[in-house]
């Protein structure tokens, strides 16, 4: 909670921050409330595989024994993890500030004091600070004789502003670390007082684990809670727990009773919300900030996660030797446990999440199998339920029928069979159909194996949801800028002093050249004035528009459509159902690029779109829920077919997928119509993603300013081409706590960015030879703009030999490029089999997406901070087990793979089969 010398100021920043995860918390405490009304094991709760392994790891005993000792946890501890919470207790101090109480404390290492910003928030603050320990009752409920220490921040102090500043990368934890005077007024020692070695490592506790606070509240005598104090949900800095607490418990420590280490350092209250996110009191109305805190409404409580607080604690170096040696010595049991898990965990036995909620329902209730069709969707599904399959099959009318017949034979009447491409599709052509079915409780994937069965089926797969590979990298002061208090959208500093010395388009610049450094580097100076307008049209696959001065205009939106919802409005903000996530406006930023206006009401207005000046306009479709997640290959099949149909000569696409059969057949029936399908080559996975990866698409890969690599862009063979990826200036926007926006620039990171380079060019080479074009065809067109984009590529440059392409985009150079004769291009698809290519995705396929998703999950975990996100809601099938087990390196098994990012075994595995099916 807060204490009484809070500013409003503080308050509010801490129920801003609150705010954009309060819809999060609700949900996540409905779910706790629903677990234990169903007397489900709250293991149920824990969606982190890789947290779940390590926190097995440090049981460190055989599988059986370890489970029951974690869900036995939640109702059943030994005696002696009480007398473990009494040596916690001792290190707990009273903070006062002139003699008042204002917080709590507690020991680490000697004699560090760590507690809130909020509480100590500077060097001047400690001359009135004392840390008073065993201020506590005895059993005959004396006060004891408590001992207080004061501050000496000259030997320690670091401390993290409760207030994100983009200036400063170690600020926004709200924490505070200070030495304590050795010896006391009364000739004390502090070497006499307890204290604690924290951990750093994950796994220290699971959701539904037992969070246990020991706290000064109200100032008063030391205290704890025993009841309903389970950890249910989290963000990236926090956890969230229902442990009680009150005003004055701000820099408690929050112990995990399972393994008695400390988690989190409590920070604040969580209040109830209305639907504007403004705290409310037990009455009902609208809390102010100088509401007290017994009249607020709380519905739980947060802390600072040590791990984070630790994390910064290793970036930081100080300029005192001495501090450097106490940061060392507080880091220290960090680094020695994490030795001993890693080696723990390498002979430890793989289990899923699934097993281990199924095995801890047995422990808890072997009598009755409960079986729950919303919280252990991997084990039981619901027989009404029809689930979208995508079917590869002969477009004739005999095997439509006969396909119709075996599906009522095999399973009734009961289903929906349609073409995912009905506008471009060919009879007697292997197409596309979405089949919507009941499994009549069948695990999906397993179901769809079961499909491969049928004769007319050439291949099949679960329409499940997949993670997006799209804007996953920002460097440290980017990430800053998505803060809803970040006071400035520019991290041009960062920039400058990256490239203002090395960079040939940024040195001895002005402020408005080298904000447009991206055009000097492809080489294009405006030469085409034309008005293109609609005669070469191109459309966005993306997450949708959303406002922002920079495009104002300059979308197309009389031909703009949904393929999620299905309506005709693509604008993301009115869609974007978790509208506080980092990378809101996506489909914006990529497409200013292409269309962005010159001038604009934008802070720190600069560049803008290549095509800006031919009166050309994008025309977005939104294919994907947001920028993580897209929904299905339906949506992306449908948008395919609208483009084709509606005269497209050029698709965008800045978002990556694993290899399907669905990605394949659709860059194909693209290529044969004579589209130039532009596409990023992926970020952060080094092996090109789909679209891009297939034989038809235009693969591009990013550069930075210095015509060096960035180093996060995917590489391979099947790049044509790099363009500017790294550090191009593109729009941002910033919901502020009015709830309105801010519009403004920033640089920013990616393939996302170097596609629409690409795509801009392929428009202006297809508007500047447009006439001689009239003798090209279909797939001749792409291999005719692949040649010259090739051909005139700049060779200028540093980047690695072989992976990123033929070199940079050079447009001038490609605009003046001879067209190669006709009879010279070969289709990219000559002598496939499409038999031998089904055969390959209907081996490995699903192994592939269940891999991608557990690859794509950890990457944006670590890069954004997001512990919680969705995962599949069904398992593999027993055939995709095998073939993730089969290819794993070292006989890793599939937990592992997905779940060990660090050793990169999922990539290496995904990698093998991948290669398994582009090149059989």
């Amino acid at each position: 909670m807060f204490n009484f010398l809070n500013t409003g100021k503080t308050k509010a920043a801490i129920v801003d921050r609150l705010a954009n995860q309060y819809d999060q918390i609700i949900k996540d405490h409905n779910k706790l409330e629903e677990l234990r009304s169903l007397n489900y094991p709250l293991i149920n709760l824990e969606d982190d595989q890789k947290r779940f392994d390590i926190r097995m790891a440090r049981e460190n005993i055989n599988f059986p024994r370890g489970i029951e000792k974690i869900i036995g946890g939640n109702d059943l501890v030994d005696i002696v993890k009480l007398s473990t919470i009494l040596k916690v207790s001792r290190s707990v101090c009273r903070i006062l500030y002139n003699n008042q109480a204002l917080g709590t404390g507690f020991l680490i290492n000697g004699n560090i004091l760590m507690t809130n910003n909020h509480v100590i928030s500077s060097i001047e603050d400690c001359g009135n600070i004392k840390a008073e320990f065993f201020y506590e009752v005895d059993e005959e409920g004396r006060i004891l004789n408590p001992i207080q220490f004061r501050p000496e921040p000259e030997t320690f102090f670091f401390t993290s502003d409760i207030q994100q500043k983009p200036e400063d990368e170690f600020s926004g934890l709200d924490f505070t670390m200070v030495a304590l005077e050795e010896l006391n007024v009364k000739g004390k020692k502090i070497a006499d007082i307890p204290s604690l070695e924290i951990d750093g490592n994950a796994g220290k506790i699971n959701k539904g684990g037992t969070c246990i606070i020991i706290q000064h509240p109200n100032g008063q005598p030391k205290k704890t809670s025993l009841n309903n104090n389970s950890f249910f949900s989290e963000t990236k800095d926090q956890i969230i727990y229902e442990t009680d607490s009150l005003s004055g418990t701000s820099g408690a420590p929050v112990m995990a009773l399972d393994t008695n280490e400390i988690v989190a350092l409590h920070q604040t209250g969580v209040p109830k919300m209305d639907n504007n996110k403004r705290p409310l009191t037990k009455s009902g109305a609208v809390a102010t900030l100088g509401t007290p805190d017994d009249e607020i409404e709380w519905v739980a409580n947060a802390g600072i996660r040590i791990s984070r607080i630790l994390e910064l604690l290793e970036k930081k170096n100080f300029d005192d030797p001495a501090h450097n040696l106490k940061k060392n010595e507080i880091l220290t049991r960090t680094h020695k446990i994490k030795k001993e898990l890693k080696e723990v965990m390498k002979n430890q036995p793989e289990v899923s999440l699934a097993e281990v909620k199924n095995e801890a329902q047995k422990l808890k209730d072997p009598v009755s199998a409960i079986e729950d069709k919303t919280l252990n969707k991997g084990n039981t599904v619901d027989d009404s339920i029809k689930f979208p399959f995508i079917i590869l099959a002969k477009n004739s009318p005999k095997n439509f029928d006969n396909l119709e017949t075996e599906l009522t034979l095999n399973y009734g009447k009961d289903f929906n069979l349609f073409l995912a491409t009905p506008v471009s599709a060919k009879e007697d052509e292997e197409e596309l159909f979405i089949l919507n079915i009941s499994t009549g409780g069948k695990n999906p994937n397993e179901f769809a194996r079961e499909l491969l069965s049928l004769e007319e089926v050439l291949h099949a797969e679960y329409d499940s949801e997949i993670y997006l590979n799209m804007e996953v990298t920002y460097d440290d002061e980017f990430k800053a800028l998505e803060s809803s208090g970040a006071k400035d959208f520019n991290n041009e500093k960062r920039f400058l002093e990256l490239y203002s010395q090395s960079s040939k388009y940024v040195k001895g610049k002005s402020k408005e050249e080298y904000r447009q450094w991206n055009w000097k580097a492809v080489n294009y100076n405006g030469s085409i004035t034309d008005i293109i307008g609609k005669s070469v049209k191109i459309v966005q696959f993306d997450t949708g528009y959303s406002h922002h001065p920079k495009n104002y205009g300059a979308f197309d939106l009389t031909e703009d459509y949904d393929f999620v919802d299905d309506d005709d409005n693509s604008r993301e903000e009115e869609n974007h159902k978790i509208f506080t996530l980092a990378d809101a406006g996506h489909g914006t930023r990529t497409g200013s690029i292409i269309i962005g206006n010159l001038y604009s009401d934008a802070e720190e207005n600069g560049n803008c779109g290549l095509l800006n000046q031919n009166g050309v306009k994008l025309i977005p479709y939104r294919v994907a829920q947001d920028v993580v997640i897209i929904g299905r290959q339906e949506e992306l099949a449908k948008a395919v077919d609208a483009a084709i149909a509606t005269g497209a000569k050029v698709i965008t696409t800045s978002m990556g997928l694993p290899p399907t059969m669905t990605t394949y057949n659709l860059a194909k029936k693209v290529y044969e119509k004579g589209i130039i399908w532009c596409c990023a080559a992926g970020n952060e996975v080094k092996e090109v993603v789909a679209p891009a990866v297939h034989p038809g698409t235009i693969a591009v890969a990013a550069s930075n300013p210095d015509d060096k690599e960035w180093k996060g862009s995917c590489r391979g063979k099947t790049v044509d081409i790099t363009a500017p990826g790294m550090h191009v200036y593109v729009p941002k926007s910033l919901k502020q706590d009015s709830g309105l926006f801010r519009y403004g620039m920033a640089y920013g990171h990616g393939t996302s960015y170097a596609a629409p380079h690409v795509s801009s060019a392929a428009v202006l080479w297809l508007y500047k030879n447009r006439e001689d074009l009239k003798a090209y065809h279909g797939y001749q067109i792409v291999e005719a703009f692949r040649f010259c984009l090739k051909d005139s590529a700049r060779t200028k440059h540093d980047l690695p030999p072989d992976d990123f392409g033929a070199g940079i985009l050079d447009i001038d150079k490609l605009l003046k490029t001879k067209l190669p004769a006709v009879s010279t291009l070969n289709n990219a698809y000559d002598g496939e089999d499409i038999s031998r290519v089904a055969m390959g995705f209907r081996t490995v396929g699903e192994s592939l997406k269940m891999l991608w998703n557990g690859i794509m999950r950890s990457i944006i975990q670590g890069i954004r901070g997001k512990e919680s996100l969705q995962f599949e809601g069904y398992e593999m099938s027993d055939h995709a087990k095998k073939m993730v087990n089969r290819n794993a390196l070292q006989s890793k098994t599939l937990g592992e793979s997905i779940s060990d990012p660090e050793e990169n075994q999922s990539l290496a595995t995904f990698n093998a089969i991948r290669e398994k099916v582009l090149n059989p």
